[in-house]
């Protein structure tokens, strides 16, 4: 793979010393060129779609927190974005070491970023399947097809079905539509003492705000779950048990939602089912069912 990385920069006439590959970025190539450019590959067997979103995410948006787009294209049949690479490192490595001031300013910081981010309107450059702007036919059709695929496995799904039908065109009534980053966790946000910066875009929806808080939460409530292996022994999860009540403080909206705890645990569930689906951990779905049934009965008005 170096070979193509050497001769992607060959065609941008990047001129280096060196090149490093990095040992994060979990569904794409990354390398660092010198001190200067990140040159970001799509793998053959990657997803096409949400590199293509990435790029076009790159090029529609001026924020002064993401690295400058320096590039992007196809060559010999591969895939790149090319940006200037920022000074810094991620939260997970430097979060234990702040003192309570210093988090509190990096997480009024990611407030403002997700807000500016969740502002835009502008979604022409995603791919019609990142487009999710109608919310009750979106989760109903998780539902349908989800429960299909638990039939099939042999699972009671009689309270799913009722679950979808009369309660989610209740709580999904109400949205706030824009782009939602969809990765908020602290891999993606590096801090270079000062300022904190995003990176990675591939993953960028068009929805309503709040599902923004899916990866947020799930961090929070198992931050080792996104952290690399070697700044897990740096994570402590009493360290992140102040982020979400901070952030609240900062971004109100985001959390202003009349159902809101509903809609997370039902963003919850499909994210977790998902895991289960492709990391085939399906001794896990009886008490992951069992679990949505219990707290959303729980829930019911």
């Amino acid at each position: 793979m170096k070979e193509k990385v050497h001769a992607i920069l060959k065609s941008e006439n990047i001129e280096h010393n060196y090149i490093e590959k990095s040992k994060v970025g979990f569904s794409n190539l990354v390398y660092f060129i010198d001190d200067k450019y990140v040159l970001k590959v799509l793998e053959p067997e990657g997803n096409k779609i949400k590199f293509m979103n990435e790029i076009g995410f790159y090029k529609t948006m001026n924020f002064d927190f993401i690295p400058n787009y320096v590039s992007s294209g196809e060559h010999e049949g591969t895939i790149y974005i090319l940006m200037e690479r920022v000074s810094g490192v991620s939260l997970y490595e430097i979060w234990h070491t702040l003192s309570s001031e210093k988090r509190g300013a990096v997480v009024e910081q990611i407030a403002n970023i997700l807000k500016e981010i969740n502002k835009v309107q502008d979604h022409k450059f995603l791919q019609q399947k990142y487009i999710r702007d109608d919310l009750v036919d979106i989760w109903k059709n998780a539902f349908t097809r989800n429960i299909e695929i638990l039939n099939q496995k042999g699972y009671n799904t009689l309270n799913l079905l009722k679950y979808a039908e009369e309660r989610v065109p209740i709580i999904f009534k109400e949205k706030r539509l824009g782009i939602v980053y969809n990765d908020a966790h602290f891999d993606n946000f590096i801090y270079d003492g000062d300022k904190v910066t995003l990176i990675d875009f591939d993953r960028v929806l068009f929805t309503s705000i709040d599902y923004e808080l899916l990866i947020l939460n799930t961090m929070v409530n198992n931050p080792k779950k996104f952290a690399s292996e070697d700044v897990e022994p740096f994570v402590n999860p009493k360290d992140y048990m102040d982020i979400i009540p901070k952030l609240k403080k900062e971004y109100g909206e985001l959390f202003n939602f009349e159902y809101l705890d509903e809609r997370l645990l039902v963003y919850s569930f499909f994210y977790m089912l998902g895991n289960i689906y492709t990391f085939k951990l399906d001794h896990l779905l009886t008490d992951l069912i069992e679990d949505f049934s219990r707290k959303t009965n729980l829930l019911f008005v």
